[in-house]
């Protein structure tokens, strides 16, 4: 599984995320799954917390505690950008192959809409993932259904974000995965 957080708003609430998924790995056998987290935050550079754009393993020490391992610090980069997806993706998929594959985007999200939308420019649009480097970028779910197409079909799609549960994103990845899991409307603080 590789959860990726798709842009630069890393909040408590992200953060409380990996909490538990470090939780849920203490019940897995680590020799047999892989849990891959790409984690790019919202503080900036220069700060006391800044970290770079990093992907992590989720695995356990020899003792059998829950580690977090760096798999690989990215310099820092527009993460809602299509090129760095698949770059980690592509990452995950070479360097820890599997018989099956699940992904959790979780982020900010708007549905299926493409941004920029082309004749109102201030209507909402549909998009997951939001990233501040440099102004605000949004990964298109068209994107996504381009660069998914690229790997082998995920059992599951799961947007811990906004809006990912459309019936018109679904029908977008219909070609890359069985299930997509997630909610139609906004979700709340306590979620997923």
């Amino acid at each position: 599984i590789c959860a990726c957080l798709v842009g630069s708003e890393m909040c408590i609430r992200d953060r409380i995320d990996i909490d538990e998924m470090m939780k849920g790995m203490e019940a897995v056998d680590a020799s047999l799954y892989n849990l891959l987290v790409y984690v790019d935050d919202a503080s900036r550079e220069g700060s006391q917390s800044y970290k770079f754009p990093t992907l992590y393993r989720l695995s356990k020490d020899k003792n059998g505690n829950v580690v977090k391992e760096t798999v690989k610090e990215y310099k820092e980069q527009v993460s809602t950008d299509p090129a760095v997806m698949q770059e980690v993706l592509k990452r995950a998929f070479t360097e820890y192959p599997a018989e099956s594959y699940g992904l959790v985007l979780w982020s900010h999200g708007e549905g299926w809409i493409p941004n920029p939308l082309p004749l109102a420019k201030q209507a909402s649009t549909r998009w997951v993932g939001e990233d501040t480097t440099g102004g605000t970028t949004y990964l298109n779910i068209s994107d996504i259904a381009a660069i998914l197409s690229e790997f082998p079909r995920f059992d599951f799609i799961l947007f811990d974000a906004c809006f990912g549960q459309t019936v018109e994103v679904a029908y977008e990845l219909r070609n890359c995965t069985d299930y997509v899991i997630g909610s139609p409307t906004e979700l709340s603080l306590i979620h997923i």
